[in-house]
């Protein structure tokens, strides 16, 4: 690899970075209105400290399960700095 010339991936590196920064905001706004919703049903105390498993449920739990699948799509950024160098 110490030999080979930097790829130049401009505009992968833009297209992965806005689809990062969508995906971000959608999260952000997901999981907001989830422990806004949260907030109001059960209390402010539940949205930190919650007593029962089983609420833990519905679009809180997705918003949680698209945030863990976003750490494996987050790994591009390894694989795309390692071709620019």
């Amino acid at each position: 690899m110490a030999g080979r010339q930097p790829y130049k991936l401009k505009y992968v590196t833009a297209a992965h970075n806005m689809v990062l920064c969508i995906w971000s905001l959608g999260m952000f706004v997901a999981g907001f209105v989830a422990v806004a919703r949260r907030a109001i049903t059960m209390g402010v105390d539940e949205v930190f400290c919650t007593t029962a498993l089983e609420s833990v449920q519905g679009p809180l739990l997705h918003v949680i399960y698209i945030y863990y699948l976003s750490k494996f799509y987050e790994l591009l950024d390894t694989v795309i700095l390692v071709l620019k160098k």
